[in-house]
């Protein structure tokens, strides 16, 4: 698997989420456990592999997207089997993802011939930026890697990255509009 930042999806009752995954053909990494006071975090895989976390909140929410610099923007899910995602996804977080008023901050896309054979399904996980460019330049002389350089997408300009560590994540220009 790649080294990335992972994308939590909060829910109102994790077991029972934890519980649908499995029925709808995913895995579930790590059963549902309490963090203290603080909510039931658990790790799941799609049917292809593709991790991500639940997070059922106590007294701390979560986060979500604020649509601002240095913040959470988008996450995109690169899938080799993009008819099984269309289908699994749609059907554990219908209202979140795909319901009336949800706000668009979730893409999926194919892993096709461009990418190495060895890359798995993922997620990606974009932070938003006011400045493409200038973002890629402070990741480089803050001793992160740049894996792309800026490009453009339907959503916006976006660099894909990783951080001191190594972990893979993305910056996002959005589009005016």
């Amino acid at each position: 698997m790649p080294t990335v930042w992972a994308v939590y999806f909060a829910t109102p009752d994790a077991q029972d989420m934890a519980d649908r995954i499995r029925k709808g053909g995913g895995q579930i990494v790590t059963t549902p456990v309490p963090v203290g006071p603080y909510g039931v975090g658990a790790l799941a895989a799609d049917p292809e592999g593709a991790v991500f976390g639940l997070w059922q909140a106590g007294t701390h929410p979560g986060f979500g997207s604020r649509r601002g610099t240095g913040t959470f923007s988008w996450v995109q899910l690169y899938s080799r089997d993009t008819a099984t995602a269309d289908a699994f996804y749609p059907g554990l977080f219908r209202d979140a993802l795909f319901g009336p008023g949800a706000t668009r901050e979730f893409g999926r896309a194919h892993i096709s011939d461009v990418y190495p054979a060895e890359m798995p399904p993922h997620f990606l996980v974009h932070f938003g930026v006011e400045d493409c460019e200038a973002a890629v330049g402070a990741v480089a002389r803050l001793g992160g890697r740049v894996q792309a350089p800026p490009f453009d997408t339907s959503y916006g300009r976006v660099a894909v990255v990783s951080d001191n560590q190594g972990a893979s994540f993305a910056l996002l220009q959005r589009r005016d509009g």
